[in-house]
């Protein structure tokens, strides 16, 4: 395997939320498409996050190239012109021969994407998270896990407070801050603070529950890796209600959630 870099642009970049013109939007799918013409000839091209302007990309090559793209968010989310910009491709993918897979990682974004675009196929991918082997079972629980890129719609505010009070309570806790933001005010040996983790799914499995304190109306129109790889490990996890997350974790049995609007939390089975 060969690895280099593809794109000028960083896949996860949009023109930015207060900008509304189509032909900015389009810019970014018009150098992706560019970009791909320098790669060398394959058998199948891989897509694991696709976004509607990586879409449009794929459609200009989408009768010389076989590709799957998959995708973990809804159009509407990442940018406002991503819906329009996604519909536009799919009428054109649908319209045409071509030789492009679309798939989402759950059923539940299947159908919205359907819904969406109707003309446009989308089939349901495997979720690609494998887990580990997780031999805690235990009847009380020890340790506690934040995981995941810490940031304000993750509920990163709340991470401190949170810390602190399992702490108290006797708790070890587990904290992912690969990205630093995390503000640390005390040193204990029963806090662990990863900046980077080599296996995801190994340090997963040390811990006993997964709190995932994220804010549920930016999950109502996307996965989470945190909890699909926590499923896939046989960690359970808690999780805000409302969202796909916690919907998928209903379906597998394995999420405790909770509602934020009261002023007391209220438990679900």
């Amino acid at each position: 395997m060969t690895i280099h870099q593809t794109f000028r642009i960083n896949p996860y970049s949009s023109p930015g939320q207060t900008s509304s013109s189509p032909e900015t939007y389009r810019a970014l799918g018009l150098a992706t498409a560019q970009d791909l013409m320098a790669v060398a000839e394959t058998d199948l091209w891989l897509w694991p996050t696709l976004s509607p302007y990586q879409l449009a990309a794929a459609a200009h090559h989408g009768g010389s190239v076989r590709q799957i793209g998959g995708v973990w968010w809804t159009p509407r989310k990442s940018h406002p012109m991503g819906a329009a910009s996604w519909a536009a491709s799919a009428e054109k993918l649908a319209g045409t021969p071509h030789r492009i897979v679309v798939g989402a990682y759950d059923e539940l974004l299947c159908q919205g994407y359907r819904d969406f675009s109707p003309r446009l196929d989308v089939v349901c991918l495997p979720c690609p998270h494998d887990g580990t082997a997780n031999t805690r079972r235990p009847s009380t629980l020890n340790r506690v896990g934040f995981f995941g890129h810490q940031r304000p719609n993750r509920g990163i505010d709340l991470i401190p407070e949170l810390v602190a009070a399992l702490l108290s309570k006797g708790y070890e806790v587990v904290v992912q801050d690969s990205s630093g933001n995390v503000k640390r005010n005390r040193d204990d040996p029963r806090i662990r603070v990863i900046e980077y983790i080599e296996d995801f799914p190994a340090e997963l499995a040390q811990c006993d529950i997964v709190i995932w304190p994220s804010h549920w109306e930016t999950y109502t129109d996307s996965l989470s890796g945190v909890v699909s790889e926590s499923i896939a490990t046989g960690v359970p996890v808690i999780v805000p209600s409302g969202c796909i997350p916690a919907k998928i974790a209903a379906r597998y049995g394995c999420g405790v959630f909770i509602t934020t609007i009261p002023v007391l939390p209220y438990w679900m089975p």
